[in-house]
């Protein structure tokens, strides 16, 4: 009888000890009849027990799931997603596999105690780690003599000669970038990110909605015309809006674009017009001569501009820039000559747009236009790739038509001097027809080199107009008007600067007094999940509205010059909205 009042009393206790034993079960035990059976209260104990203890099981089960649950839902909360500068290490890695398997280059990867090592990049292109997890690519392919320096703090210091130049961008925290070549050029730091995205990194700024345009619509422009003419690629690189249709020019293609708003897939309405080769009573043109020597046939057309006259219905397209040669010239021999290639930096070419008038003609019920007449514009360019990139047509209040163009490079010039943010430009251009006498200009360009190529009109220069330096751009590649708004794209920084201009004169012209004003607001092209350009080749803007723009990209660069994200968004007509 004692051992059963001891395993009660042990029951008990085990009770209590699960919290599971309470008073009211004591005082049904207490109040059995004396005469029940010990052994069946035992069992019956036993059954008790084991009941609380698979509901206790199972409410500590229970609490363990919640317990786990609770504790990922923190975890995931408090788990730092990858962020992007794992993202673009990412980039890099697989950027250097891609690198290596084309080249065949050797790589070395170091982890030297000294974090103050120098890399030669006279050598043979190296990748070279310092404790900082800084990496670093430098390709012989650069300049010479010059050397980079990785500090304690992983800033990128490039020697050259005697001066120091900081190469660092500043992510936050302790993590730098450097911003020395990548493999897709000198436009990209070796995390494969533009190095101008990098410098202006917008998506941490709390009002990147209010800075970032806002994607409408947008089609590849292989998708627009029913017929594409069996042309394999289209460098769009203007685009103007008028009569609620859209007018793009290519700068390989000779055709023009005219298509509806809606951007409506392989529509009958959007078409390709071609250039009229034939009079209208059927007599063939001289297009070689109205295009001052060039073939059509052989030749891209190296638009990368369009005007239309909204009095004559007239269409003005701009070649970027064209060769002219000072040793065709018959008249100026000897010294002046020479003097004349020693300021041309020792060089007989240099550069001219040329600007063409077109009529829009229908032909057995065909849409296409007629080469008027084409002009040399009088700025000269000193490189072949940085003329104008965009223009547009002014009246004044006598009737006189202007065209301003906008010059590529800063200073409208090329190479370093180019690249120096901040100083665009814009030439406000007259025509006028010029004689066959030879005189030299102020700017010192000969007319005689214009006659050689059968000129018989010039776009003479009246006026150099800046931009705000607020349009803090690397280059600029189209502009466009609505009232007194004026919008600048900028292909290299993918962004657009808005603002106001004074034409001088009220709505109407004033040559001498018309400006762009300051205090306008750039705006962003949507950039990808590391904060990097997608839109990388914008070269032409128009207003839709007040508040909607359109734009058109160019192919992607070729050879590396571009990381392969470009292909994504190239060859494609965009609207946005502004916001």
């Amino acid at each position: 009888m004692d051992m059963y009042n001891n395993f009660d009393n042990k029951i008990e206790s085990d009770y209590i000890s699960l919290g599971r034993f309470s008073n009211n079960y004591f005082n049904i035990l207490d109040n059995q009849n004396s005469n029940t059976n010990n052994r069946n209260v035992s069992n019956n104990l036993f059954n008790e027990y084991f009941n609380l203890g698979n509901k206790r099981f199972s409410s500590i089960l229970r609490f363990l799931v919640i317990l786990a649950a609770f504790i990922s839902l923190l975890v995931l909360i408090k788990l730092p997603v990858k962020n992007r500068i794992e993202l673009r290490k990412e980039i890099l890695e697989n950027a250097l596999l891609l690198k290596k398997k084309h080249e065949g280059r050797a790589y070395n990867n170091y982890e030297n105690k000294n974090v103050e090592q120098i890399v030669n990049s006279t050598q043979m292109s190296n990748v070279k780690q310092n404790k900082t997890g800084s990496l670093i690519l430098e390709d012989s392919e650069r300049v010479t003599n010059r050397s980079s320096i990785i500090d304690i703090n992983g800033n990128v210091t490039k020697k050259d000669n005697d001066h120091m130049i900081k190469d660092t961008i500043n992510l936050g925290g302790n993590t730098k970038l450097d911003v020395v070549n990548s493999v897709f050029g000198s436009n990209y730091n070796t995390y494969g990110i533009n190095k101008r995205a990098a410098e202006n990194d917008i998506c941490n700024d709390k009002d990147y909605t209010k800075k970032v345009l806002k994607l409408v619509y947008e089609l590849s422009y292989f998708a627009l015309p029913k017929d594409t003419l069996n042309i394999r690629k289209f460098e769009a690189s203007d685009v103007k809006v008028f009569n609620e249709e859209m007018w793009v020019v290519c700068d390989n293609s000779w055709t023009i674009g005219k298509f509806g708003l809606s951007l409506t897939p392989f529509s009958h309405s959007n078409k390709l017009l071609n250039m009229q080769t034939t009079t209208s009573g059927g007599n063939p043109l001289d297009i070689n001569t109205l295009l001052l020597g060039t073939d059509p046939n052989t030749e891209d057309s190296q638009w990368e501009a369009i005007v239309r006259d909204d009095i004559t219905g007239h269409l003005f397209v701009i070649r970027e820039s064209i060769p002219h040669d000072l040793e065709e010239l018959k008249l100026y021999k000897g010294d002046f000559l020479k003097n004349l290639k020693d300021e041309n930096h020792n060089s007989s070419r240099h550069y001219h747009s040329h600007i063409i008038e077109l009529a829009l003609v229908k032909v057995n019920n065909v849409e296409s236009y007629e080469v008027l007449e084409t002009c040399t514009a009088e700025h000269k360019f000193d490189f072949d790739n940085k003329g104008f990139e965009g223009a547009i047509g002014l009246r004044t209040r006598n009737g006189d038509f202007y065209l301003l163009g906008l010059c590529e490079g800063n200073f409208c010039m090329g190479e370093m001097k180019g690249e120096e943010y901040g100083n665009g430009r814009l030439i406000l251009m007259k025509k006028e027809y010029i004689n066959k006498t030879t005189e030299l200009t102020t700017g010192g360009t000969l007319n005689s080199d214009m006659n050689s190529l059968k000129s018989k009109c010039i776009w003479k220069s009246v006026r150099m107009i800046n931009i705000p330096k607020e349009a803090n751009f690397q280059d600029y590649s189209s502009i466009d008007v609505r009232g007194n708004k004026v919008a600048i794209t900028s292909q290299e920084d993918s962004s657009i600067w808005i603002g106001e201009i004074d034409y001088g004169d009220g709505e109407y012209l004033d040559p001498y007094k018309i400006q762009l004003l300051p205090n306008g607001r750039v705006y962003y092209f949507p950039r990808d999940h590391v904060c990097d350009f997608k839109y990388c080749n914008i070269e032409g803007v128009s207003f839709i509205s007040d508040n909607m723009i359109v734009t058109v990209s160019d192919k992607m660069k070729k050879k590396n010059r571009q990381s392969p994200k470009c292909l994504h968004k190239d060859q494609s007509i965009h609207i946005f909205a502004i916001p």
